[in-house]
């Protein structure tokens, strides 16, 4: 999940119908999951009709080896990134047979402290957005780099970019400066890598479980949003694509601007500023170095929708997810 304030997660996009209990679980799970990406949530968007059972046909196949070569930690010296990045992020890629000088930088949502969204599959399995966010990811690096490009990914295992505490937490959950500073600490990372393109992958989550569907967000106030919009058109249309062609026909909740997501952010000022912190403009005070190549957010499906947190969970679907983005990436690059 997103949010527009301090870090960014997921945008949920869904149906505002709620109850006293609906209240305090979006609450929890705006301020937990959603504190980590973007600097405000996502209304949700008309609920749409739930689509078939997902993939309770397919047999999962075994997917690809997920292990990277070795990654080289970027040294990040940003002042909006006070506490610094750890050695263990922030880590440059060289495939063993460079074909392309473009660099790709992957941004699995959430980690360390924060888990992101928490969604359940069928069978009662519980499924942080974080672990699945990083399992797609790396399988999304290991495509790209077959295919000869370098590859900058701002974690690869289970923390935070920032050097953050648990003193950084408040009942748990990141404060509001701590999910700032990690988002922007993604930033950061990826203008030290010179990326020439940049894909953060989230999940979604919501009340209701019975809405889902794929989403991708890009930001409409860069001098390249029309390049934004490209790179994020591409990747919905492979993400849903893909998905329904592996027997998962998630419903397609499009491509939105940042901008347009109507959720309100965890702080005014984050609310003032009205994008995502990683895809943003700068703004004086609030995002002193925003990121300087074309990005969009994809969140290809709910965790709380079983169905597809299933999808999620799976080594096939996982391959599916990383295959569509490893195609959208390298469509828009040759382009």
């Amino acid at each position: 999940m997103h949010h527009r304030q301090p870090a960014a997660n997921c945008y949920p996009r869904k149906p505002r119908r709620r109850g006293p209990g609906g209240w305090l679980f979006v609450l929890v799970l705006l301020l937990g999951t959603l504190a980590f990406y973007v600097h405000r949530s996502t209304p949700a968007r008309s609920a749409q009709p739930a689509a078939k059972a997902i993939g309770s046909q397919i047999q999962p196949v075994p997917s690809p080896t997920t292990l990277l070569p070795a990654g080289v930690h970027l040294d990040v010296q940003d002042s909006q990134v006070p506490d610094g990045v750890r050695q263990q992020a922030c880590l440059r890629f060289v495939p063993s047979h460079p074909t392309h000088t473009s660099i790709v930088f992957i941004d699995p949502g959430h980690g360390g402290l924060d888990p992101g969204g928490q969604g359940q599959a069928t069978d009662g399995t519980s499924i942080p957005e974080k672990d699945v966010s990083l399992a797609t990811a790396r399988l999304l690096a290991a495509l790209l780099l077959a295919d000869g490009y370098p590859v900058v990914m701002s974690r690869d295992m289970d923390i935070t970019v920032a050097n953050l505490t648990d003193s950084d937490l408040q009942g748990g959950i990141l404060t509001a400066d701590a999910a700032r500073e990690e988002v922007l600490a993604r930033a950061s990372c990826a203008n030290t890598a010179k990326a020439d393109v940049l894909v953060s992958i989230h999940f979604d989550a919501f009340e209701d479980p019975g809405i889902g569907g794929a989403e991708t967000l890009y930001d409409d106030a860069r001098p390249f949003a029309d390049r934004n919009q490209a790179l994020a058109t591409l990747v919905q249309k492979a993400m849903v694509t893909q998905l329904t062609q592996a027997g998962w026909p998630v419903p397609d909740r499009g491509v939105t601007a940042d901008s347009q997501s109507g959720t309100p952010a965890l702080t005014a000022e984050g609310d003032g500023y009205g994008h995502l912190l990683l895809l943003g403009p700068a703004s004086d005070g609030w995002v002193e170095h925003p990121s300087t190549m074309p990005a969009c957010l994809v969140e290809p499906l709910f965790l709380t929708r079983p169905t597809e947190a299933d999808v999620a969970e799976s080594p096939r679907g996982r391959q599916v997810m990383a295959r569509a983005l490893s195609q959208a990436l390298e469509t828009y690059l040759a382009g």
